[in-house]
């Protein structure tokens, strides 16, 4: 095979890899929001003062159904501890995702950041 002909074939390659990755890139921006949105949903109740309320709640309706002191402290202590999982493995989840260039610009921002943001913004502009 010549060398030009497998210039040819490897510019070839190249340009359906370049289409490739630019198709992969476009569809995991077109998804940043939903993905951000997803989440929000997931992460916010395990944040600290939903997720002390939510397990407070949890514990209070064991007690009130007539659930005997020492299983429900045991019930209560496996929910928290199913709880963290999930949010080690969205944590992990979101590693993976952050690491590609389709992410450049994204970030997560609960609703906390979001509210100390604006006023930023409306103390800069006052």
């Amino acid at each position: 095979m010549s060398e030009e002909r497998r210039e040819e074939y490897v510019n070839e390659d190249v340009r359906e890899l370049e289409g490739i990755f630019k198709a992969i890139s476009n569809f995991i921006r077109d998804i940043q929001e939903p993905l951000q949105e997803l989440i929000e949903t997931l992460i916010g109740p395990i944040r600290g003062d939903r997720f002390g309320e939510e397990l407070a709640e949890f514990y209070k309706k064991l007690k009130e159904s007539g659930m005997p002191e020492d299983l429900a402290q045991k019930m209560t202590l496996e929910y928290f501890d199913k709880r963290m999982k999930i949010l080690d493995a969205l944590g992990s989840l979101g590693g993976i995702l952050s690491k590609g260039p389709w992410m450049q610009g994204f970030s997560y921002k609960g609703e906390e950041e979001k509210e100390e943001e604006e006023e930023k913004k409306e103390t800069n502009e006052g």
